[in-house]
């Protein structure tokens, strides 16, 4: 029996027919995907809404479970003469799509243009899969398409000093009219294809490949492989292991980690290092002279700093870019001396306040210039913010690039494994290194904090904390405070752990 389609099932299938049948025939598994990717829906959701200003006030068909609404709220619309119109719903043999922006230039004739808005910052092959498919179904349904536009994020676009959003400024426009034509006779394939293949009672036997991680993971990538051992090939980490690597090597059979050390494939040594630790169960000896002169190069008064940042699709707040990093949280531990005592301070942005401003004000405050040096884990992210909050504070800006410039990282004896384990699993985040080195230790243990564990977690509650109640602000601020504090906290335990390796440094005999 055939099913219907619509824009997304189209979309799924051109990409993996697999991926498409479990979204229509395995409800479970598409609703568990479904969640993971609510953050990516709501963004592109922010910037469909921010998009529809670009042609001026448009008439909006509200989204309906029931697709046959849409449709009788947009011949509406088109009775009413409303000459623009957001999603509005068409259906054409068996096929549903709602357009972004649709403009009427003619209602007799039934002339139009259409614009595709994206969340993206540039226009994307993958793009064009579904714009076809939209001018498929319009062309099906009597209308003349004139112009076929895609609208993406200029990521250049910076939120003036008075802080008024211009669509015409913040997205690009791009003519694809001529490509989306050149693709409808393939469309017009496709659906009879796919319409049949949704109504099959087995899923569809599909290889793995790049449609795999292309344009994004897929959420079904560890479905599709879980017949595969465990470790393999696609479990393997760090630089130069692109997907399409780990691929290459899954076609020459190199599966196993046992496979990998017969047949590295022209793999980075590191990377090599790392697979043979995991498979022989044995931390690497440590380099002793490497991590003294790392150590050395620390000095007293100590910080150990953490920022939590959280992106806008939509800027809000002066000089700000789509899609910009905004620090909202720091956490700050440190020691005067190397057996003083140990003091903690951590800030968060109240939600009526630039984040950025109350950051970079209390920073410069709860660093003194005394400092000598500040740690931070991975200290690219670190060094980035406070760029970024010195170029819109000029009060502080001074001071900002003092605690710039005294920032040295401390994941650096592990990433360049001069102190490195097994249980690492060739991952070098804080989260992989502190348990390895504390195993069993439920100060760790990110899993044991209450609601929130990791940086996206932080990130979604901190900006969603603009639809909670008081009460609810009040136990996120205190669960944010509990995670930041943890890393810089994990921080400090890890550099006593190194200098205790060094303390206990094995003694040589002189040659």
């Amino acid at each position: 029996m055939e099913k219907n389609l619509s824009k997304t099932r189209y979309c799924s299938a051109c990409r993996c027919e697999k991926m498409a049948w479990i979204d229509v025939n395995r409800p479970e598994m598409y609703e568990a995907a479904k969640r993971e990717a609510d953050t990516d829906l709501e963004r592109g959701r922010q910037i469909g809404a921010a998009a529809q200003g670009y042609y001026g006030e448009p008439t909006i068909i509200p989204f309906s479970d029931k697709l046959s609404d849409m449709i009788s709220e947009t011949e509406k619309a088109i009775r009413e003469k409303k000459t623009v119109i957001a999603e509005a719903s068409f259906s054409w043999n068996g096929c549903f799509c709602a357009i972004d922006i649709m403009q009427i230039l003619d209602f007799d004739k039934k002339i139009c243009t259409l614009t595709e808005v994206k969340a993206a910052t540039k226009f994307e092959e993958h793009h064009l899969i579904d714009m076809a498919y939209q001018a498929y179904v319009l062309q099906g349904a009597g209308w003349t398409v004139e112009k076929f536009y895609h609208m993406h994020v200029n990521s250049s676009y910076m939120l003036p000093g008075d802080e008024v959003l211009n669509p015409a400024e913040m997205f690009e426009r791009i003519d694809m009219t001529d490509d989306v034509f050149e693709n409808i006779a393939q469309v017009e394939m496709n659906t009879g294809i796919y319409k049949r293949m949704l109504g099959l009672d087995n899923e569809p036997q599909c290889e793995l490949g790049r449609h795999c991680f292309k344009p994004e993971k897929c959420e079904y990538f560890g479905y599709c492989t879980s017949h595969l051992p465990t470790p393999n090939v696609f479990n393997l980490q760090g630089s130069g292991l692109t997907f399409n690597k780990k691929l290459q090597m899954y076609g020459q059979n190199v599966i196993t980690f046992e496979d990998v050390l017969a047949n590295p494939c022209g793999m980075n040594p590191k990377r090599i290092n790392e697979v043979r630790a995991y498979v022989s169960n044995q931390p690497y000896p440590v380099k002793y002279e490497e991590l003294e002169e790392f150590m050395d190069t620390i000095r007293y008064p100590l910080y150990f700093l953490d920022f939590e940042t959280y992106q806008e699709s939509i800027p809000t707040h002066y000089w700000e870019k789509p899609y910009q990093q905004i620090p909202f949280q720091y956490s700050l531990h440190w020691l005067d001396t190397p057996d003083g005592e140990l003091h903690h301070v951590g800030r968060i942005a109240p939600i009526d306040v630039d984040p950025r401003e109350y950051i970079a004000e209390n920073l410069v405050k709860d660093i003194p210039d005394t400092a000598a040096t500040i740690l931070a884990y991975n200290d690219r992210f670190e060094k980035d913010v406070i760029k970024q909050l010195a170029g819109i504070s000029w009060k502080t800006f001074k001071k900002l690039l003092a605690i710039h410039d005294k920032i040295d990282d401390l994941m650096i004896p592990f990433s360049n494994q001069w102190v490195y384990t097994p249980a690492m699993k060739a991952k070098y985040s804080i989260k992989n290194v502190a348990p390895a080195l504390f195993p069993g230790d439920p100060e760790c243990d990110y899993l044991l904090l209450e609601g929130i564990h990791n940086g996206s977690e932080a990130m979604q509650e901190y900006a969603g904390l603009k639809y909670k109640s008081e009460e609810e602000r009040a136990v996120i601020f205190h669960q944010l405070d509990l995670y930041c504090t943890k890393d810089t906290y994990m921080m400090v335990k890890i550099l006593r752990y190194l200098n205790k390796l060094l303390n206990e440094r094995p003694e040589f005999p002189p040659c």
